[in-house]
């Protein structure tokens, strides 16, 4: 095995890739067989970067309690305490067992020589939780735990959240499962997550999220190759993907874009989607929709072209649109389906006439473009193209109930981006990009998204960089990535009570603006108000 190769935009991405344990402890054997590093030098190492976010976010001297686990997590935890202790702080160790193996074992005779005062815990009682610690550190159960707690650790943990100090946990919190983010009962709530080397898939979902806290990813030393399926999407990604602008350019130069859109009662739809193509970039925008809605339209979209069209008695567009669609799109550098169509048999027809056709122009499908097709309409897409359902259009696509969905959000996508040629965007917190096979996590966590006409907004942000000549999938990593960043923004000037899609597509010069200038940092994981 050699230093890993992969890129994206030409930015190096093997720290940006999250793992399962499976493929965590291949990445150590790894670098114990092949690169000849001790297992010792890499718990060593994951100590002294652990110890160290712990000084730097909670600096001595402050009085802290580790309570330790019979694993390579609870030598850690006892290494972290060698450390902290060196660095100034009363250091007090609680185990839950003195029967020990390995590296674990060599970290516990160190401290036996160095005179700790390592206490067992034979129950929660016994346990002086009245001392008065500023700090407890979680070094339980590492991320091979999967389960239900037994009663003492479970007793343990509960008293762990409920006592003031602030909490680290040292790779995951324990009680956490850390392939899938699922909590069996309990499990410590942490205000700060130390994890060694890569970021663990589990801490990307909920409810697994609510007790990451803030997520430090701990530096052992070692390049690992990049051997996952799945990566972190974030302002490093994304820094190289955004089109350049030149001075000289005109209209044309930044793209035309075709969005077919609009029903009665779901102008707003057509209208953010064809605006957020504009605020991305997008040097022209036409906007096809049912020729009763024109006079609508032009008010609320004044600065897009809009192409009234034969509609049914429904005000629904008509098949009969279909020609004038095609013979449009033969000048378009980009197509969008979707926003506030409708649904009736007529639109499917409409649809495919259009998808059959098109083999070139770069497409997204969202919203009722998906709803008026089933999943074998998506396989046989011809151009490059983007899906962006959410859990429900996804349910009615695939015939899969929200609730399985939901349960495996990340190896579903991973399945069905196997499936097709184009991209899939599955909508939510986490959004996942997916394209055969390697899926993206946009770890951001945002209640301010979640408001009527969102999805429109990212239609068009995505509609709008594929028209700008963005290849579709670096167009759906930074569309989404520049959706959940604005969405933030507004709910830091607006909380998540009061955000609309409306304010989402306003702060999207914000995001361009700060990409441009060296881009966001909002950490690994990136909250709205809590």
């Amino acid at each position: 095995m050699g230093l890993p190769q992969t890129r994206l935009g030409g930015i190096m991405i093997w720290r940006k890739q999250v793992v399962t344990p499976d493929e965590m402890r291949k990445l150590d054997s790894w670098a114990i067989n092949e690169l000849s590093i001790p297992g010792i030098v890499l718990m060593e190492n994951a100590a002294r970067g652990t110890a160290t976010a712990i000084a730097e976010r909670y600096p001595p001297p402050k009085k802290i309690a580790i309570f330790v686990g019979r694993g390579n997590n609870g030598g850690d935890g006892l290494a972290v305490g060698r450390w902290l202790k060196t660095m100034g702080y009363e250091v007090d160790i609680f185990a839950f067992s003195m029967d020990l193996r390995g590296d674990a074992l060599t970290n516990l005779n160190i401290l036996r020589q160095l005179r700790f005062d390592i206490k067992l815990i034979e129950s929660a009682d016994t346990v002086p939780w009245q001392k008065g610690w500023d700090i407890i550190v979680d070094a339980i159960f590492g991320t091979g735990f999967k389960g239900q707690l037994a009663p003492l650790f479970r007793e343990v943990i509960a008293r762990i959240n409920v006592h003031p100090a602030r909490k680290v946990a040292i790779d995951i919190p324990s009680g956490v499962d850390a392939y899938t983010g699922e909590v069996a009962d309990i499990a410590v709530k942490a205000d700060l997550t130390c994890t060694m080397g890569l970021p663990k898939v589990g801490f990307f979902f909920p409810p697994a999220i609510d007790y990451v806290g803030e997520l430090k990813v701990i530096d052992l030393g070692v390049m690992f190759e990049d051997i996952a399926d799945v990566h972190i999407v974030d302002c490093e990604v994304i820094a190289n993907l955004l089109p350049n602008r030149p001075a000289w350019g005109h209209k044309g130069t930044f793209g035309k874009v075709l969005i077919i859109a609009g029903s009665p009662g779901f102008t707003g739809a057509a209208t953010l989607a064809s605006l957020s193509a504009l605020k991305i970039g997008a040097g022209l925008v036409y906007l096809a929709i049912p020729r009763s809605l024109n006079p609508i339209l032009e008010v609320k979209a004044t600065e897009v072209v809009t192409i009234p069209l034969p509609e049914t008695e429904d005000m629904l567009l008509s098949v009969d649109a279909s020609d004038l669609l095609l013979n449009m799109l033969d000048n378009m550098n980009a197509l969008v389906i979707g926003p506030g169509l409708g649904r009736a048999h007529t639109l499917r027809e409409l649809i495919l006439k259009i998808i059959e056709h098109n083999e070139h122009v770069p497409m997204l499908i969202d919203a009722d473009g998906l709803n008026n097709l089933c999943w074998q309409d998506i396989t046989r897409i011809k151009a490059p193209f983007v899906v962006t359902p959410h859990p429900g259009e996804l349910s009615r696509l695939i015939n899969k109930k929200v609730d399985e969905i939901l349960k495996a959000p990340l190896n579903l996508t991973h399945e069905l981006s196997r499936e097709i040629t184009g991209v899939i965007v599955l909508k939510g917190a986490p959004t996942l990009i997916a394209h055969q096979g390697k899926v993206y996590i946009n770890p951001v966590y945002d209640s301010a998204l979640a408001t009527a006409g969102s999805g429109d907004v990212l239609s068009g942000i995505i509609g709008g960089l594929m028209g700008m000549g963005v290849n579709v999938f670096d167009a759906a990593l930074l569309g989404v990535y520049i959706h959940g960043e604005a969405g933030r923004i507004a709910d830091s000037k607006l909380t998540p009570y009061s955000v609309i899609a409306g304010d989402i597509m306003a702060n999207i010069h914000v995001v361009v603006e700060r990409i441009v200038q060296g881009g966001i940092d909002g950490g690994i994981i990136r909250r709205g108000t809590q």
